[in-house]
């Protein structure tokens, strides 16, 4: 089973441009609603999207997880409304911190409605 990220991408049909692409490019085809059509026009096959990889430390999907799943689990954690940019982070344990928190709830947080209300009066 190849592993998830570019390496285990390489030689398979369209990686090649996947891996070419820009990560700003490459944000812009997850938060597109039609993400998975642009996939496929850039030569991933819907072969490609039922394919299972390894995800290793990426926790918002089980230790296995076809493309499809890993895409909608990207585009459901990174490309929500609110986000958090940590990957530049050199502390490898933060790092690991923050995705532990973020990645098993897709960075969707079930806040109590007493939470809810705290946090709107700490912002106004």
């Amino acid at each position: 089973m190849p592993a998830a990220g570019a390496r285990g991408w390489v030689g398979r049909p369209g990686h090649a441009k996947a891996r070419a692409l820009g990560r700003n490019e490459l944000a812009r085809y997850l938060t597109l609603d039609n993400y998975r059509n642009n996939f496929l026009r850039i030569g991933f096959t819907e072969a490609d999207l039922g394919q299972v990889y390894r995800t290793r430390t990426f926790a918002a999907v089980p230790e296995s997880a076809t493309l499809r799943e890993i895409l909608e689990a990207c585009r459901q954690t990174f490309c929500g409304t609110v986000g958090a940019e940590y990957m530049y982070l050199s502390d490898i344990g933060q790092k690991r911190w923050l995705q532990s928190k973020l990645e098993p709830i897709r960075s969707t947080p079930a806040f109590a409605a007493e939470d809810k209300k705290r946090f709107l009066l700490q912002l106004t």
